[in-house]
This record gives structure tokens, sequence and C-alpha cells, in this order.
């Protein structure tokens, strides 16, 4: 089954603990889309590469938008 055509979408995300947290959540399902709508946190950051604990690749590939 491909996932290559879903992407997760987190709008207005304010910590950056809840982006490296979905984004290793994405990662231990084979998700890699991530789209971050207007996030509070400065993107990428420290905090959410630490969080993502092996997922990287889902944060360096996300896609910043600022608003829907």
């Amino acid at each position: 089954m491909s996932f290559s055509n879903i992407s997760f979408i987190l709008n207005k995300p304010q910590l950056s603990e809840n982006i490296g947290a979905c984004a290793r959540a994405l990662k231990n399902f084979n998700f890699k889309k991530l789209i971050l709508i207007n996030p509070k946190p400065i993107f990428p950051n420290d905090k959410i590469i630490a969080t993502s604990v092996g997922a990287k690749d889902v944060i360096k590939s996300s896609k910043v938008f600022s608003n829907l």
C-alpha cells in the first residue's frame, strides 16, 4: 500500500515538541508528508529535531505555509 498521496496537516502548532512527536509518529507508520500551517515556534529548531527521534527526514521534507 502506498502512502505517498497522504499528507498530515498541523494547523498553528504551538510547541516544538508537538511537531517533533508528530513527525516521529508519521515515521513509525511509514508516512512521509507533514504540512505545517503558521507554526508558532521557529521551524525547524533543535527541540523539533530532538523530539522527532529518527524522523529527521520527515522534518526536512516538511512544508510550511502561512495559511490554509
